[in-house]
């Protein structure tokens, strides 16, 4: 039953002191039923379709589909809105959209251009059916488009959709990755990651009820904080229109039968065979066919069908009304259910499932639990990627038993949420309560502090502990994020073959990290094989989290020249933290995935993965930085105007620990500023640094970029560099290649880098094939690279580069007027060019005089034009400036 408790979408809702707002819901993007829409969209475009029935619980989206709908087709269709009137069931005829021409002269349109729609089909009496129908009859050919919540459908939705002949689309739950998207857009990402976290948790997919959850957060003052970042400072979060939302369909219910659903909402999904031992059978049976409970469904698909099966799991069908139910619930009575449901289930050693429960219960009821049973429980949770529920547990144990384990468990999952300060507070106390246990906390506790960029601190910590296989751990753990990679590889050689599986893994996971950094991938993919026996066991160290071996794995291929399969690998892993709320490491997953998608030629798509909002980033700010040096970098790959959706500033401190990329942006922003000689020092001082501790891929990269950005002359000193696998190898030979014009060096790099997918890669070493053979006369050969060199780069992104500089027309300019051309491009006046290379605004005049002249145009903005040169051959254009 539909109530005026919840206004609809274009409710606009005001601030806590104008700082924390909630956005109107109209003015956010339709997040998570792409698949929907398209589907329904190619029903209706197609020749058989005569209209949708739009299925699913309220408050699930169905409304906003309908407008977004009704927006598409308003442009070539007339869309005549009606909606039921709650009360009495009667048809209210809404908006009528005339379609119009792009000058808003409405289009006389046939009878068969429009389109019918009912929003709360469900709630529509019999007689508003008939009156429905008649005025469809009257337009043949048009096409109906109803949404209904009630399921079963009742007989009037039945009839239409029988005579209307309308195709089902059920719309399920929003997944997690699109809840959080939403939260960011209705709060301007400014609700901190916990609070996000725990608002998509209690939403459960449903739109209305998190957009309620946040509004009544705001209007009843339950958050708290500063202009940049905001928390829930109340628990439980309640709101009074959802409680009214639900108020006729639960007034619907015997005390027994409400009673038997609060019980349900406090147990979550269970058993037929649990619930009958609950709640009598015949009660079961009649909240199934009244739709308060359904079958869960297997892998986010459809609810399954059950037959007799004691096994398969139920669910409240509404999360709207699972928390009206909770927010209601009586302390007492909830302590009395709470009692019930833990008295049902042996205390003995539980399964999984049942343990993680009872605990939950137990702590909720104030009891004592044994510690075994929480550390238990947080193992579960945490190998589940269920951090909320695994740190309330840990958070548990220590708290009641301060013991080590704990102590170790709970820094683990708060390393694993990013939260390294107060896994580093919570380490120190666990050694002073327990100083002869100090050696098992000494680990977590130096990458703790490594991760918070205190990698000197670290270091010393590590020095300071007594001689033997734990401080040679430590202090490779402490050189790692140094890049001391030639010390890590030697600590690491004799852990590796420790007879203990947990110390095996731990150090062969940072010997494989080290391998990748020194040039050796090959090796460190060989070691993965060997690592993937011992990581299903021992998942809470402070390397062997979940997940770890396989971005480690990802990092291997990917520099062993295996992109796509990198790709395919990050992408999954990032996916499955997004939908378990695992915010820290789904940050880290989208660094690897910029860097990767860099590396390929897709600065665009790199920046979707480089999260900007506050409530999408950790909190860590090391990865901050990262975050901020990719976009920076995926910005200076780009033309102008797209450059200004990325994020230009570099940072002006990083952390010893950082990688290659960190100078590469410094490099880059000097370049464009025309500050070569910076440029080149901050790439030498990166290439010597890591020259110096045995990070020779960092070295190759470093070296590449210096021959990207024309400096190839200074590099000639990393040419005899030991490294493993084509791609390493493809770089120092395109390095080798430019410094002494040799095609044949840059031929083999521009063959590899295809062939693997580096396409961006391959083009420049093609580009600059070209310059070399034109210079030389050879004017068939270099057109063919040219030719070759568009057909690659027709599979990247358009990009800015300066190999490509050097292809199609603007070869016939000299060296000056491509800088200069260039700098005109980017919008440089001509004093300002003038100033940064000491010349005088005359001789710019000038220049660009000879540049136009050379180029057949006459004015900066067909510059721009013939800048971004068209290939004739495959209509692909691609900027060469």
């Amino acid at each position: 039953m539909k109530s005026t408790g919840i206004s609809r979408i274009d409710r606009c809702i005001e601030s806590i002191d104008g700082v924390l707002a909630m956005r109107p819901p109209q003015q956010i993007p339709l997040y998570g039923r792409q698949v929907e829409l398209k589907c329904i969209l190619s029903a209706l475009t197609g020749s058989q379709s005569s209209g949708i029935l739009l299925t699913g619980n309220r408050g699930i989206g169905k409304t906003r589909l309908l407008a977004e709908i009704a927006d598409r087709f308003a442009q070539s269709r007339t869309v005549i809105r009606f909606s039921a009137i709650a009360a009495t069931g009667e048809l209210a005829t809404g908006v009528t959209l005339k379609a119009s021409d792009p000058k808003g002269n409405q289009i006389t349109s046939g009878l068969n251009s429009s389109i019918f729609i009912i929003d709360d089909a469900h709630l529509l009496s019999e007689s508003s059916v008939e009156k429905f129908l008649r005025t469809t009859d009257s337009h043949p050919g048009g096409v109906t488009i109803l949404a209904a919540s009630a399921t079963p459908q009742p007989p009037t939705v039945s009839a239409l959709r029988m005579k209307r002949d309308l195709q089902e689309v059920r719309i399920g739950p929003l997944d997690n990755q699109s809840m959080r998207q939403l939260t960011d857009e209705l709060t301007n990402g400014k609700l901190d990651d916990s609070s996000a976290t725990h608002v998509v948790d209690i939403a459960s997919g449903n739109p209305l009820l998190l957009r309620e959850l946040i509004y009544s957060a705001i209007n009843e003052e339950a958050a708290a904080g500063s202009r940049e970042k905001w928390s829930n400072t109340r628990e439980p979060l309640t709101s009074a229109a959802i409680r009214e939302y639900c108020r006729n369909p639960l007034s619907l219910l015997s005390r027994q039968a409400r009673q038997a659903l609060e019980l349900l909402s406090l147990c979550g999904p269970a058993t037929l065979k649990e619930l009958c031992n609950l709640i009598d059978k015949s009660l079961v049976a009649w909240l199934q066919e009244n739709n308060f409970i359904s079958p869960v469904a297997r892998n986010g698909g459809d609810k399954i069908v059950t037959s007799n099966n004691w096994n398969v799991k139920f669910e409240l069908d509404s999360p709207l009304v699972k928390h009206a139910l909770l927010q209601d619930l009586p302390w007492f009575r909830h302590r009395l259910h709470l009692q019930l449901l833990a008295s049902a289930v042996s205390r003995g050693d539980l399964p999984s499932a049942d343990c993680v429960r009872v605990a939950e219960w137990l702590i909720d009821l104030k009891e004592c639990v044994r510690v075994s049973h929480l550390l238990k429980a947080a193992r579960v949770c945490y190998n589940k990627r269920d951090m909320r529920r695994a740190l309330r547990f840990a958070h548990a144990a220590w708290r009641q038993y301060n013991s080590v384990d704990a102590a170790i468990l709970c820094a683990t999952v708060l390393i694993s949420r990013g939260d390294y300060k107060e896994a580093d507070l919570i380490l120190d106390a666990a050694r002073k309560i327990h100083p002869q246990r100090a050696r098992c906390l000494d680990a977590a506790k130096t990458g703790a502090l490594s991760l918070q960029g205190e990698t000197e601190k670290a270091e010393h910590f590590a020095h300071s502990l007594n001689a033997g296989p734990n401080k040679s751990f430590c202090l490779a753990v402490a050189e790692f994020f140094m890049g001391r990679f030639d010390d890590v590889l030697t600590r690491c050689l004799e852990l590796v073959t420790s007879p203990n599986a947990s110390v095996r893994l731990e150090s062969g996971l940072l010997y494989m990290a080290s391998l990748c950094h020194a040039g050796k991938p090959v090796e460190a993919l060989k070691l993965y094989e060997q690592l993937r026996n011992d990581m299903p066991n021992n998942t809470s160290g402070f390397f062997a989290r979940e997940g770890a071996l396989e971005q480690f794995h990802a990092i291997a291929l990917h520099y062993s020249g295996f992109p796509l399969k990198a790709l395919h690998i990050l992408k999954r892993e990032r996916d499955r933290s997004i939908a378990q709320n695992h915010v820290g490491v789904d940050t880290q997953w989208g660094v690897a995935l910029g860097h990767l998608l860099l590396d390929i030629g897709r600065p665009r798509e790199a920046l979707t993965y480089l999260p900007t909002l506050p409530a999408s980033a950790t909190d860590w700010d090391l990865q901050r930085q990262k975050v901020a040096v990719y976009r920076a970098l995926a910005a200076s790959n780009m033309p102008i105007a797209n450059a200004s959706t990325a994020l230009t500033k570099v940072p002006q401190q990083g952390a010893t620990d950082f990688t290659v990329h960190y100078y590469i942006a410094h490099a880059r922003s000097a370049f464009n500023q025309c500050d070569y000689s910076t440029a080149v020092n901050f790439l030498t001082e990166a290439a010597d640094r890591y020259m110096q501790h045995g990070g020779y891929s960092d070295v190759a990269i470093a070296a590449h970029e210096m021959a990207r950005l024309g400096f190839a002359a200074q590099s000639k000193r990393y040419w005899s560099i030991s490294v493993q696998g084509p791609f390493l190898g493809a770089r120092l030979s395109y390095v080798y290649g430019v410094a002494n014009k040799d095609v044949e060096s840059l031929q083999e790099a521009s063959d590899w880098f295809a062939t693997a997918g580096f396409s961006l890669y391959a083009a420049e070493a093609l580009a600059e094939i070209s310059r070399f053979l034109r210079k030389s006369g050879q004017e068939r050969r270099a057109a063919a690279a040219t030719q070759r060199c568009y057909e690659l780069l027709s599979g990247c992104e358009e990009v800015i580069s300066p190999p490509l500089h050097s292809i199609g027309k603007s070869e016939t300019l000299t060296s000056r007027e491509r800088e200069i051309a260039s700098m005109a491009v980017r919008g440089l006046t001509d004093r300002e060019i003038a100033n940064r290379l000491d010349l005088s605004v005359r001789t710019i005049g000038n220049t660009l005089y000879r540049i136009y002249t050379k180029l057949g145009i006459k004015s900066r903005r067909e510059l721009g034009s013939r800048m971004l040169l068209k290939n004739p051959a495959t209509g692909i254009r691609n900027r060469v400036s």
